[in-house]
């Protein structure tokens, strides 16, 4: 019988404080016969190292006061969804990364030149996802295929698609409006007033 451990942790600052537990907990399980513990270190910390190559104070990153409102408003809304649907819909929806593989390689390619500002330690992050997405895609794609093979459900899926998508576009709207594109900020609107 298989013995895993799943440590589920919703806000990075939750996370970020439970780190040195999660650590133990992680070398007790493995002690105790459990092979399956993971990304008890890793994503958070990758995260928050890029955080800090861009010129981030820890704090800062930990402490959620910089995320923007609409971003803040999108992500609850998915966290929501994926604990409320049943797992294989939740799974689903991170068929979004099918091309994430592709997409943090060019990053790592690319954003050097166009960043030379960012320390090197910060791109540990993507180097990590390239095979970790290969693998969550490669996870995903086969409990979708198996949960939603009716014409029915292979709609759902759709939907969940579309769902998870319009997440992403509020994110990037959000941003937007926030910092612009380019240069000139194209877009961007004009700050309230604190």
């Amino acid at each position: 019988m298989p013995r895993l451990i799943v440590f589920e942790l919703h806000h990075l600052g939750d996370a970020v404080m439970a780190l040195p537990f999660l650590r133990g907990a992680a070398e007790h399980f493995r002690e105790h016969g459990f092979r399956d513990v993971w990304n008890v270190e890793g994503g958070i910390d990758a995260w928050l190292t890029l955080g800090q190559a861009v010129g981030l104070e820890r704090e800062a990153v930990t402490s959620l006061s910089q995320v923007l409102p609409g971003v803040r408003f999108a992500v609850d809304a998915y966290i929501n969804f994926a604990r409320r649907a049943p797992w294989q819909e939740a799974v689903c929806s991170s068929l979004t990364e099918l091309f994430a593989p592709e997409i943090h390689k060019e990053r790592l390619a690319n954003w050097p030149q166009h960043y030379p500002w960012i320390d090197q330690a910060g791109y540990a992050y993507f180097r990590k996802r390239l095979s970790e997405a290969r693998r969550d895609v490669e996870h995903g794609v086969r409990v979708s295929l198996d949960y939603f093979q009716t014409r029915a459900q292979q709609a759902r899926a759709l939907e969940i698609l579309q769902f998870k998508l319009d997440i992403l576009w509020s994110m990037l709207d959000a941003m937007q409006i926030a910092y612009g594109i380019g240069p000139e900020r194209t877009g961007a609107g004009t700050p309230m007033p604190q």
